[in-house]
């Protein structure tokens, strides 16, 4: 790793739907029931689809994870080889994704598992004495918080324990390390956050540092101590958050104002921080602050930092492989694509950070749903007999059953006369017959 980067803490410009469709032809079926076979079984899905774009980013997002549980980045080096390394920051950014969406918890038992292991705890929060690093303490602390697992008793460690360890005198989670404190407004907001959530109250001399850290136009910079303090959006969108949760809510609408004037006319967002007209506009540094805005109420900004992002993912009409994922800043590239779509997620579900919980989310990792939807069984209009053309006029036909005639709704009277008089004309007969026999 070179001095300072710290893989998955920044969100910025490189770096950084369980809605089932029913289709319902409810006269069509009833009609159909009467006169067809009955309709045969569908045949069983081999994977769980979906129509809602949150949950179809996530779950392409858990397709991209290693057998273990594990992201992938790479880069290219000096010699133009590309190399590729397990990266363990962007793998707890999409742990707290997973939840935020709701799915993929198989994957994110696995990711649980893998940090689990020494070689990789050891390796990005560090082993705890000659190495330990505040902003991936919380990090880390943040999301295992979320997923159920406790940071307190974790990999047999106490993450929330060496993270205090790390707390300056004047509330800075700093980094020890041979490469120097790369520490940032980034990392000291996700220490709070971590210790917020675990803890049930903000830790006072960290969220005043993180206070002291913004800048007069009410915006967080990305480092501390720059000579001129520029605000960052993806700083700004993870500290919003926390003096949200710690109760600052004077700094924190100071910071959603800024992120107010920093939206792009497109509804986005970038990260180029004095230079914001400059950069692309993209999917990480928007869902950084779309989750932002969710968790500050403003939500007309943030229904339009949504619809920005909506128009950043790959649909049905893209490869396969592709569909559902989120690209950076309009094109998918493969490198780009999983650390774009995990920050597209956190703000397409909209949950802040604190509330991510995995309660209630389902084992899959759901798939786009791109089955045409089935054309309705045609159906027929029976046939009206046509009247005669000769001969007198027939009224209308009322009677199905025999069109062309009156229906027969009681006793046919012209009948029971003719009887009635039959037999009143034998009486009459009789009773001459008897009178003469008489005589």
């Amino acid at each position: 790793m070179a001095p300072g980067t710290v893989p998955g803490i920044h969100h910025g410009p490189g770096k950084v739907a369980d809605m089932r469709r029913t289709l319902a032809f409810a006269a069509v079926a009833a009609t159909a029931a009467l006169f067809a076979a009955p309709a045969q079984a569908a045949p069983a899905q081999t994977a769980a689809l979906t129509t809602d774009k949150t949950k179809a980013a996530a779950g392409w997002l858990a397709g991209q994870a290693k057998a273990d549980g594990y992201l992938e980045s790479s880069y290219v080096d000096e010699q133009g080889n590309t190399q590729t390394f397990p990266d363990a920051g962007l793998t707890a950014d999409a742990l707290l994704a997973f939840n935020a969406a709701g799915v993929a918890q198989d994957n994110a038992a696995k990711a649980v598992t893998w940090f689990g292991a020494k070689a990789n705890l050891d390796g990005y929060v560090g082993d705890g004495t000659t190495e330990s690093y505040g902003g991936q303490l919380g990090k880390l602390s943040l999301a295992l918080s979320g997923q159920g697992a406790d940071p307190k008793n974790f990999g047999g460690r106490d993450l929330l324990k060496e993270l205090a360890a790390l707390e300056s005198k004047e509330g800075r989670y700093v980094n020890k390390s041979a490469w120097g404190d790369y520490s940032n407004v980034l990392g000291q907001s996700y220490g709070v956050l971590a210790v917020t959530k675990a803890e049930g109250k903000a830790p006072a001399k960290a969220t005043g540092y993180l206070v002291e850290s913004q800048c007069t136009d009410g915006g967080f910079p990305q480092n501390f101590g720059q000579e001129k303090c520029e605000s960052s959006v993806d700083a700004t969108g993870v500290a919003v958050q926390a003096l949200l949760g710690a109760g600052r809510t004077e700094e924190a609408d100071a910071g959603l104002a800024w992120l107010l004037k920093a939206q792009q006319g497109s509804g986005g967002f970038n990260d180029g921080s004095a230079d914001l007209g400059k950069h692309p506009v993209n999917a990480n540094s928007t869902g950084n602050a779309l989750q932002a805005l969710r968790a500050g109420g403003k939500t007309a900004a943030a229904d339009k930092a949504l619809t920005f992002l909506y128009t950043l993912q790959i649909g049905c009409s893209g490869p396969e492989a592709q569909r559902g994922a989120v690209t950076h800043s309009g094109k998918f590239t493969e490198s780009q694509a999983p650390r774009a779509t995990t920050g597209a997620v956190l703000g397409m579900a909209g949950t802040p950070l604190l509330k991510i919980s995995s309660a209630g989310a389902s084992k899959a990792a759901p798939k786009l749903d791109c089955t045409p939807a089935p054309t309705p069984a045609p159906t027929t209009t029976p046939t009206a007999t046509p009247a005669p053309t000769t001969g007198a006029a027939v009224p209308p036909a009322e009677n199905p059953a025999n069109p062309g005639e009156l229906a027969k709704t009681g006793a046919q009277i012209g009948v029971f006369l003719a009887i009635g008089g039959g037999l009143l004309a034998v009486g009459s007969l009789i009773l001459v017959l008897a009178r003469r026999r008489s005589a």
